[in-house]
């Protein structure tokens, strides 16, 4: 087997995590900007939390299309000790969320790892869709602070090449049977500016789709991811949470988002129908 891969960034090196408190009776935005930890979201302020750092290691280099066995560490950037699920707040039914994407924004992957036997180790085995590098932010709230933070580490890839952004900029998209149309209250987004969003579902025949069943404690998550592949933000329908099992969702779902800065903005809403989830993706232009 070829040596393994290891490589570590901490949360707050380059590629830094930010905090942002939970609002009852919102869309419980989460944010992590690279370069500005400072930032205005859902009118609270982010503010930096570098409390943990991770290492990831794969059993081998990423490949299109092949499984891959990974490891990752997470420890305390101040003492070095291990960070236990025991030390990470449940939030969403999970402990730790891992927001995985390709270089080029089209594959994105959403992850909970299995911790193992060993302090602050936690596995996973995925199938990446794409060549080239991942980047991976791991969303956690340590008990310590009762904080979101993001932190943040590349996985090696044997194909180093480096690819642009796919974009789409379409507002509909078709999953199965069903149309997505994804619509914001401002027609020309702007950075800083807080946007309602809505994701409004229908079948094939027009009719309002309302069979969309609870995923994590939720009839939705929606992942915003920046093209320069800095920023990203977690967000979760308007609305009570915690739905029960039979309960069902749809047509439509709102939610905010703020923007941290100009450019593309890849966004990807993730719903569970008859027990299988669908990532459905759209993207916007924001303006300076």
């Amino acid at each position: 087997m070829p040596k393994s891969v290891i490589i570590s960034l901490a949360a707050s090196f380059l590629l830094g995590g930010s905090v942002l408190a939970h609002k009852d009776h919102t869309s419980h935005e989460h944010s992590s900007n690279a370069e500005d930890s400072h930032q205005e979201n859902n009118h609270q302020q982010a503010v930096p939390s570098p409390i943990t750092q991770i290492a990831v290691k794969v059993s081998r280099p990423l490949e299109k299309d092949k499984e891959v066995l990974t490891t990752i560490t997470l420890t305390s950037k101040k003492n070095g000790k291990a960070i236990n699920p025991v030390d990470l707040k449940e939030v969403h039914t999970e402990n730790v969320h891992l927001l995985v994407f390709d270089q080029t924004l089209n594959d994105y992957q959403y992850i909970h790892p299995t911790p193992s036997s060993k302090p602050g180790v936690y596995t996973f085995t995925w199938t990446p869709r794409r060549e080239g590098f991942y980047r991976m932010w791991a969303d956690l709230v340590p008990t310590s602070t009762n904080q979101q933070e993001y932190a943040v580490v590349d996985i090696p890839a044997t194909v180093k090449e480096i690819y642009p952004v796919e974009k789409n900029l379409t507002s509909k998209t078709i999953e199965g049977e069903l149309t997505y149309t994804l619509s914001f209250d401002k027609p020309s987004p702007k950075v800083g500016e807080s946007l309602l969003g809505e994701v409004n579902i229908v079948d094939k025949e027009g009719n309002p789709f309302q069979n969309l069943e609870p995923v994590m404690g939720t009839f939705a998550h929606i992942v915003a991811v920046s093209e320069d592949f800095q920023t990203v933000e977690h967000v979760h329908p308007l609305g009570a949470e915690n739905p029960k099992p039979m309960e069902r969702g749809g047509p439509k779902m709102q939610f905010h988002i703020t923007p941290s800065k100009a450019g593309y903005l890849k966004i990807y809403v993730q719903v569970q129908i008859q027990g299988i989830q669908h990532f459905i993706p759209f993207g916007i232009q924001v303006a300076p």
